[in-house]
């Protein structure tokens, strides 16, 4: 299924940086590329904010949505947990529907980024179009097995964090 089957697709923006009310409070997440990593990850916070009176301008999105960095970085992928935020123009998103699960989701586009980076249409700087993007095929498995592997993932990864904690902890 293409990923605008699985929700509404975005692309982010930047509030013009002339207008310095935009940025005077840090009410806002502004998320960047360099927010997000070469793993699915949850974001709490963002290295930029942007001011309540920036929101009319910017392309704000709920909590759960899935961020994909589209231009540079390809393939970046995370899921915002913040209430409201935005994001800058290299980042597309997916607002998921009420029958998709956001960790499965996240992860079904990760799983795929290969595709991504073979779409990617410029030599030195790769860049994935909202278009492309939204046409991009995933697999669709019902709701009850996105959130049967979004609990798989979610054990998974707190068995990698408490391997670490037993393995890796400075008291040896």
């Amino acid at each position: 299924q293409p990923i605008d089957s699985f929700g509404v697709v975005g692309t982010g923006n930047t509030p013009s940086m002339k207008i310095s009310e935009y940025y005077e409070n840090q009410d806002y997440c502004f998320i960047k590329p360099s927010d997000l990593n070469d793993n699915v990850i949850q974001l709490f916070d963002s290295d930029y904010k942007i001011d309540k009176r920036a929101e009319t301008v910017s392309r704000m999105f709920p909590k759960n949505t899935v961020l994909v960095s589209c231009i540079g970085s390809v393939g970046k992928v995370a899921i915002s947990k913040l209430e409201k935020s935005s994001c800058n123009q290299q980042i597309n998103y997916v607002i998921p529907f009420d029958n998709v699960d956001s960790t499965y989701l996240a992860h079904a586009i990760l799983f795929n980024k290969n595709y991504l980076l073979s779409i990617a249409n410029a030599p030195v700087v790769p860049i994935v179009n909202k278009s492309q993007f939204s046409r991009m095929p995933i697999p669709k498995p019902s709701y009850d097995d996105q959130i049967r592997y979004a609990k798989f993932v979610q054990q998974v990864d707190k068995s990698k964090f408490e391997y670490f904690l037993i393995h890796f902890r400075g008291d040896r």
